[in-house]
């Protein structure tokens, strides 16, 4: 009612500093709270769907109804109506494209638009036609990365790593990302009895069971 009032959009990132700043809006313990919530409302295609990004009226990677496992502040909300109308479109234009195909094809095809909020076919809206099909190029089904971090910007690496990169991972279907932190530490005067003693047993409380000192 307030923050959108006159647009279709707003951005997390604004939409946490506006929390941040104004007393008449709910003040939240921190940043967490609010990708909850936002994570909690995807499912439904009530409140809003999600974007990538925004640019001259359309919104780019958007889906509504469809949850996500990692949001960036990056992202757009937009408002369910607006989605809706972008989707049909989109759908829309795919529909003629396969026509346009069918013209230049003798393959017969059945195009059955999607529902992109919950996933399952828009049965009243099946045509049959006839476009080109091409081979599906092999994708990868893996990937992996090693990168060393800034000690003293660790929190904004990792951080920026789950934004950028496992995020669009762990979106995919079937996708399952495993995370590992090594730590790798040299003290050529050697580590201290205490240090000894307190690194093992923070391990230990963290339930690490994977480490252990060198000579």
């Amino acid at each position: 009612r307030v923050l959108w009032k006159d647009k279709d959009c707003i951005q997390i990132r604004q939409l946490w500093n506006y929390l941040c700043t104004y007393c008449y809006l709910p003040r939240l313990a921190n940043y967490g709270v609010l990708e909850n919530a936002i994570r909690q409302g995807l499912s439904s295609r009530e409140y809003f769907g999600i974007a990538a990004g925004a640019s001259e009226g359309r919104y780019m990677e958007l889906t509504l109804g469809v949850d996500k496992a990692f949001i960036n502040q990056s992202d757009f909300l937009v408002k369910p109506e607006a989605a809706k109308v972008q989707i049909a479109a989109d759908e829309e234009e795919a529909r003629k494209e396969a026509e346009r195909k069918a013209a230049a094809s003798g393959e017969e095809f059945v195009f059955t638009p999607l529902d992109p909020g919950s996933g399952s076919e828009v049965n009243e809206t099946t045509t049959t036609m006839a476009v080109e099909i091409k081979p599906k190029e092999q994708s990868p089904t893996g990937f992996h990365m090693s990168v060393k971090l800034d000690n003293t910007r660790v929190n904004k690496n990792v951080r920026d790593i789950m934004e950028e990169i496992v995020s669009h991972l762990a979106t995919l279907d079937g996708a399952e990302v495993e995370l590992r932190l090594e730590v790798a530490a040299r003290v050529e005067a050697g580590v201290p009895v205490p240090a000894v003693r307190a690194v093992s047993e923070n391990c230990k409380t963290l339930n690490i069971d994977d480490f252990g000192f060198t000579r």
